[in-house]
């Protein structure tokens, strides 16, 4: 479940970068928006609150940041808004 997670959260940063590409036409800015994206992987792989919520499982908060995700990602990236509201 963990590790699910983590890639849900990761192809939503992803989604986001191809979004900011497309926008930005400058070689220095994509520079730039490429080490942000990268430096936001290794916080989100490094974090202690996602780790201790799935090492703890309390209050059944990882399947729900789960199911989270995995709607943000569909309402973002795939413009499935049905689907991602049955998933909500």
């Amino acid at each position: 479940l963990y590790a699910i997670n983590s890639a849900v959260v990761l192809m939503l940063y992803n989604a986001v970068l191809q979004r900011m590409r497309q926008q930005q036409s400058t070689q220095s800015s994509t520079a730039t928006i490429v080490w942000c994206w990268r430096i936001a992987m290794g916080i989100t792989c490094l974090s202690k609150r996602v780790h201790s919520i799935f090492v703890l499982r309390l209050f059944n908060d990882a399947p729900a940041m789960l199911l989270l995700h995995i709607s943000m990602y569909l309402f973002a990236c795939c413009d499935s808004w049905a689907l991602g509201c049955v998933v909500f």
